[in-house]
């Protein structure tokens, strides 16, 4: 069997996560932006994987599909208990090991399968999960900056106190959005230049960082 068919069998093997991707971008629950992840994905893959249309028969020894087969599995027995981004994150995660294994000779491409999870709709979970606790971090980190001006600024818990006034760090000051930005511009830079796994999460933290 030739590695695309075996990539085209396991895409339509996870077709309820599909069903679920296009109802979560039709509804409007959710921001846009992972179609556009998804598009570089597949141009880096298409730029970077070699040898696609070989037979894989031709290459099989020294490249496991064990990886896929586990992911894909897990996929399966997790189905009916598991929400469906889970589901998404596993289904995700088995196409990109079987990418990286046939396309770009490695067990797991940590750059590839970053855009595959960016490309998922994460904005709302990624604002309830994380929303406090970052607007937390802002303030804690604001409120002494701000006190090195001059004024007598104070925090108290999400909002900064300034006499007896109360400003509050709201959503959007989170930064989510732009540690999102961040992120998807660090993984392209990864898929791109192909860095191996311990560069890539130096990369990964120090761009967290600096955001």
């Amino acid at each position: 069997m030739k590695p695309l068919g075996l990539l085209c069998l396991q895409f339509f093997a996870f077709w309820p996560v599909w069903l679920w991707y296009v109802q979560r971008m039709a509804t409007g629950t959710d921001e846009r932006w992972g179609l556009w992840v998804l598009v570089t994905a597949i141009v880096l893959f298409a730029r970077r994987g070699r040898n696609i249309l070989r037979p894989y028969r031709e290459y099989h020894d020294r490249l496991s599909l064990g990886f896929p087969l586990l992911f894909t599995c897990v996929y399966a027995v997790t189905y009916p208990f598991v929400p469906p981004l889970v589901r998404a994150i596993l289904a995700l995660l088995a196409m990109a090991s079987l990418g990286s294994v046939i396309g770009l000779g490695r067990p797991l491409h940590f750059g590839f399968l970053g855009l595959l999870w960016f490309s998922l709709p994460l904005f709302a979970s990624l604002h309830f999960y994380l929303s406090y606790p970052l607007r937390f971090l802002v303030a804690s980190v604001a409120a002494p900056l701000i006190r090195l001006s001059g004024f007598a600024v104070y925090q108290t818990g999400t909002a900064l106190a300034w006499g007896e006034r109360l400003i509050s760090v709201d959503a959007p000051c989170s930064g989510i959005h732009m540690l999102w930005v961040a992120t998807y511009f660090a993984f392209t830079l990864i898929c791109y230049s192909s860095f191996a796994f311990i560069p890539s999460l130096k990369l990964l933290f120090l761009t967290w960082v600096i955001v």
